[in-house]
């Protein structure tokens, strides 16, 4: 059953495979297995407290299992939980020294610190493990990018689409290191052949790959859209969804605080007595601040893994994408 589930959960099934988990788990609660991969799913649904709880409990059933300290590590990574993300590395690293994909991952935390030397080692060393891993030659594309070695960063991204074409964040650094080097022919090429290889990219988006397309037209100024297209929106902040609030809190955004001292400025008055539209509300930063004037708090995204997000913070009482409404906390 955990293998038909991991089966179906990598092909995006992912309400099936919760299913068979829960199952399993409902007759065996103390499956390692199933809490695991259960805890992996539940963090692509975008409940990351509640996947760090089910990965630590597979963990305390299963101490000495490295891909379990690795996936823990991943969650928190992208839960802005650097510090305890890099601990849950070197605990995989502990029991198993050459495990390629932390390496990689902790070359992620190290750019993150702005120690880019660590970065390159822990990039290379997982290069030096697997010199097939199309994953860390993208990730070297990027820290050569930081670095402004952008020749290299066109090689490395190079090297990750031929190792694996499929890779679309690859296709897009090569291009924009093409565009940064002068040779626009090059980048329009790669943005051509990107579509011609990979028309549609999420089965949510109707129109042909909004990425490429996008960025065809930056570099060719032809079929330019008067602003960008809600499908580029969609794709662009589903992907960045995970790790939208780390991101902004490593930043320093403030502006959803500012938003709730100018309506308390406005308003002192806080009565819950406005029906309030959060219009394009992402992840629903700005929730808590308009709630204690709401008595109905609508959210509104183009981005569905956004609203995700937002729903976790259980102070919207409607989340809405393409007039498709989910009323809430009813």
């Amino acid at each position: 059953a955990l293998d038909f589930a991991r089966e179906i959960q990598r092909k995006g099934l992912l309400d099936e495979a919760r299913q068979i988990y829960e199952s399993v788990l409902e007759k065996s609660p103390d499956n390692p297995g199933a809490l695991h991969f259960l805890g992996v799913l539940m963090h692509q649904r975008g409940d990351s407290p509640r996947a760090v709880e089910l990965i630590r409990r597979a963990i305390a059933l299963q101490p000495d299992n490295p891909g379990m300290y690795n996936n823990l590590g991943n969650v928190l990574l992208e839960s802005g939980q650097v510090d305890n993300a890099a601990e849950a590395y070197r605990q995989c690293l502990d029991l198993a020294p050459d495990f390629v994909e932390t390496h990689n991952n902790l070359g992620t935390i190290h750019r993150a610190r702005g120690d880019l030397e660590a970065a390159e080692q822990a990039y290379a060393r997982a290069l030096e493990l697997r010199p097939e891993f199309a994953e860390a030659y993208y990730n070297m594309a990027n820290l050569r990018f930081a670095q402004n070695r952008v020749t290299e960063a066109a090689d490395f991204a190079f090297r990750a689409i031929t190792l694996n074409p499929a890779h679309a964040p690859s296709r897009k650094i090569l291009a924009i290191a093409y565009y940064k080097l002068g040779e626009m022919d090059k980048a329009i090429e790669v943005y051509r052949q990107w579509l011609a290889d990979e028309p549609v990219i999420a089965a949510s988006v109707s129109s042909d790959n909004p990425i490429a397309r996008h960025h065809l037209a930056a570099c060719t100024g032809e079929a330019v859209p008067a602003r960008a297209a809600d499908a580029y929106v969609e794709t662009t902040f589903d992907a960045f969804a995970a790790s939208f609030d780390s991101n902004l809190e490593m930043l320093n955004y403030r502006a959803p605080e500012l938003v709730g001292q100018a309506v308390a400025r406005a308003c002192p008055a806080a009565a819950r007595q406005w029906r309030v539209l959060d219009a394009g509300c992402g992840t629903g930063l700005c929730g808590r601040h308009l709630a204690p004037y709401a008595s109905v708090l609508t959210g509104v995204d183009l981005s569905g893994n956004m609203l995700a997000k937002a729903a976790q913070r259980q102070v919207y009482d409607v989340l809405e994408k393409d007039r498709k409404s989910t009323r809430l906390n009813s």
